[in-house]
């Protein structure tokens, strides 16, 4: 696949994908109409793991690559590969948005306990075996494992890793928080685009901890010359992503409506998330 025409190649979340190609085929005729500036965007169908070899631009020699790339920090950008790339090709990343999770829990299945709130009271004993992540226990999300190796060292995120229980998208487990069919666990780390849902549930709580959301950066690279540099980001300074990453609960830098923990703005590295998957993988 010829990646050179694209002026940006975002790698974002299913739920914001088809909306941000769609603000960004609106922004780009607003451009051609102005200025005669004709820009092209390309949005992959599948991230991580799941897209084909030719969709990784760590694979790409350096004058291959996009102008410019709108990625997830747990993604190809945070390996070495692509760092050592990345360093040839483009400026240093900026975090424009944040993809956050927040703690839903069940109070039914919680019973006498208390109700966490902080990402650091997910070490207590009580909580053994009652968190619930998202992904598998082969490729777990890592946000609150590498909050906890950050913050407590290895033994730290061990403890973590015992509290546990389960794997699975909030689309399968949202219908069984605060039922008696909850076998996933009693608390869920999931983004608050979902765990809004638990809002409408009596037997559901939604925490955000005071110190501010865990949340995944996301990053835009650019490359230092580029024809349509500025007008790429005109569209991630622009009223319409602003507006489009708030209704998804994803939000830009400057919203100042969500607060972030302040662990986050450290990028992630591929040793980082080698330590936390190989403390999973050894459950």
């Amino acid at each position: 696949m010829d990646k050179r025409p694209y002026d940006l190649w975002a790698e974002v979340p299913s739920p914001i994908k088809t909306r941000l190609r769609n603000a960004f085929t609106a922004y780009a005729e607003e451009c051609f109409q102005k200025d005669g500036i004709l820009l092209k965007a390309y949005v992959p169908a599948q991230v991580g793991g799941n897209m084909p070899k030719e969709e990784y631009l760590k694979g790409m020699k350096p004058e291959d690559l996009p102008d410019a790339c709108f990625l997830m920090d747990f993604g190809e950008c945070s390996e070495a590969t692509f760092a050592a790339l990345a360093e040839k090709a483009y400026e240093k990343p900026e975090i424009r948005a944040w993809f956050p999770e927040v703690m839903a829990v069940d109070i039914r299945r919680l019973g006498e306990r208390k109700i966490p709130e902080t990402y650091d009271d997910l070490l207590r004993e009580e909580y053994r075996g009652e968190i619930c992540l998202i992904g598998n226990k082969k490729m777990p999300d890592p946000l609150a494992g590498l909050y906890m190796l950050r913050k407590y060292g290895p033994e730290g995120l061990e403890a973590f890793v015992r509290n546990v229980a389960s794997f699975a998208p909030p689309s399968e487990t949202l219908r069984h928080v605060g039922r008696l069919s909850n076998t996933y666990g009693s608390i869920f780390l999931m983004p608050p685009l979902f765990a809004q849902i638990c809002l409408e549930k009596p037997a559901a709580k939604v925490v955000i901890p005071r110190s501010g959301a865990l949340a995944e950066p996301m990053l835009l690279y650019q490359k230092p010359v580029a024809p349509a540099k500025e007008k790429v980001r005109g569209f991630f300074d622009s009223a319409a992503f602003r507006e489009l990453m708030a209704d998804y609960q994803m939000p830009a830098i400057g919203d100042n409506r969500f607060r972030i923990e302040k662990s986050c703005w450290a990028l992630a590295t591929e040793e980082e998330l080698e330590i936390v998957f190989h403390a999973f993988h050894k459950k």
